[in-house]
């Protein structure tokens, strides 16, 4: 019988100030409409000196990109090197709300359909008509959001570290939703084939060559008479043969229902819709549930053969599945003394972190455990006490999708790692 050594009752202090000084609150201002534009007149220069000077945080001429006396070239090469700039900062912001468990880490962003027609309303979505200026774009836009520093250039691009993953759609000649009765779900876009691969797949093969992306999102219509998530010469032959995607291709919401029910493409049924959308390149289908999937495949009348997984379970960090052992037994239990060192009664939330051992692979970097406000009169203090089952609070899912509690050092925190401490599981037969 597996047993685990937990001696489990820590008492640590934090403290919290709450300091409020209503002259330095005073000293911030609101920046309206007139301050962005001064007597109220618009701006038609980004780079006018006085834009932004009531921010006092922004020189206009310490950016190359408003220096008149350079080159073109070198302004614009300026101005695409800070593209990235905007997609770290909501990367690092999306980090952060998955270590808080409030978000996911797939972005299903940005689209890069080449606009045509200026009543398309999702025009503004897109960086405009220019499938270069498209595809320069959603490269840099793809790094910004997927990059981590250091590991940009990685020799393996199958197995390089992404901070979230972001996905270039839709894939392709894809430019109308619903105009006076033509629809995407049922319009067949007819492009000639210098077109094809000049205009409408330009930008996605920059997006994956130059920004490798880790997903590409196919559109609701046809090409040319065939939808897209049923082609192999546009998912497997172009995407995966011809630009080396080092991802999956993904379907829109409810695709296959659109391809049986919107285009009636060779009289499929929605089994054999499924069958030839994974033989032509798709590697996972967006809102289906997998109990739908495999009913769906097994009914199909061509045979295929997917790949799915297996038992084998090696982890390199000693651990044991969850399903094998009783947890209810198990618990963590700890304190924290909150200090209210202000001179204001107020008020905080007191989150509590796990991080695993060293070793696990493909897994979180921290998870919330547990939280609780807590209300401290100035210049008191009190204490918050959690209880926590073990099992939930330090298990992680590995690179094999099983649930799993690691033996070896946790490390438990509170806040922003301003109290931490270290809890050993071990495991005995």
């Amino acid at each position: 019988m597996t047993k685990i050594n937990n001696s489990l009752l820590f008492v640590y202090y934090l403290a919290i100030a709450f300091l409020v000084n209503s002259a330095d609150a005073n000293s911030y201002s609101t920046l309206g409409h007139d301050d962005a534009t001064p007597n109220g007149s618009n701006f038609t220069f980004v780079c006018d000196p006085e834009r932004y000077s009531n921010l006092g945080i922004l020189d206009m001429k310490t950016f190359p990109f408003c220096d008149k006396s350079l080159p073109y070239d070198v302004r614009a090469s300026d101005l695409v090197k800070l593209m990235t700039l905007s997609e770290k900062a909501v990367l690092t912001e999306a980090r952060a709300m998955y270590n808080l468990g409030r978000a996911g880490l797939t972005y299903w962003s940005p689209n890069i359909n080449v606009v045509r027609d200026p009543r398309w309303g999702r025009a503004i979505e897109t960086p405009g008509e220019d499938p270069f200026v498209v595809g320069k774009y959603a490269a840099n836009y793809v790094r910004g959001l997927q990059d981590i520093e250091g590991t940009e250039n990685s020799t393996d691009l199958n197995s390089r570290p992404l901070k979230v993953s972001s996905c270039c759609k839709h894939y392709a000649a894809y430019d109308v939703d619903n105009w006076k009765g033509v629809e995407c779900y049922s319009f067949d876009a007819r492009v000639a084939e210098q077109d094809m691969v000049e205009t409408f797949l330009r930008p996605f093969e920059m997006c994956v060559k130059e920004g490798d992306v880790s997903s590409i999102m196919f559109s609701y219509n046809s090409v040319d008479g065939i939808p897209p998530c049923a082609d192999p010469k546009l998912l497997n032959q172009t995407i995966r043969g011809g630009w080396d995607l080092h991802g999956y291709i993904v379907s829109d919401c409810d695709s296959i229902e659109v391809l049986v029910d919107g285009h009636h493409w060779l009289g499929d049924t929605k089994e054999d819709a499924v069958a030839h959308t994974l033989r032509a390149g798709e590697s996972f289908i967006k809102h289906i549930l997998c109990q739908e999937f495999c009913n769906l495949l097994i009914k199909t009348k061509d045979m295929i053969f997917i790949k799915y997984g297996n038992d084998s379970h090696n982890p390199t960090c000693p651990s044991i599945r969850i399903d094998d052992m009783d947890c209810k037994d198990h618990k963590i239990e700890f304190e924290v003394e909150v200090q209210n060192t202000g001179s204001r009664d107020g008020s905080d939330v007191v989150i509590a972190y796990s991080k695993p051992p060293q070793g696990n692979l493909a897994t979180h970097i921290k998870q919330v455990i547990g939280f609780q406000r807590v209300f401290v009169p100035a210049g008191g203090s009190k204490k918050v006490r959690f209880v926590l089952n073990l099992c939930d609070s330090l298990r992680v899912v590995d690179y094999n999708a099983y649930t799993v509690l690691p033996s070896g050092g946790h490390t438990i925190t509170i806040g922003d790692d301003i109290v931490s401490f270290p809890l050993d599981v071990n495991f005995s037969s």
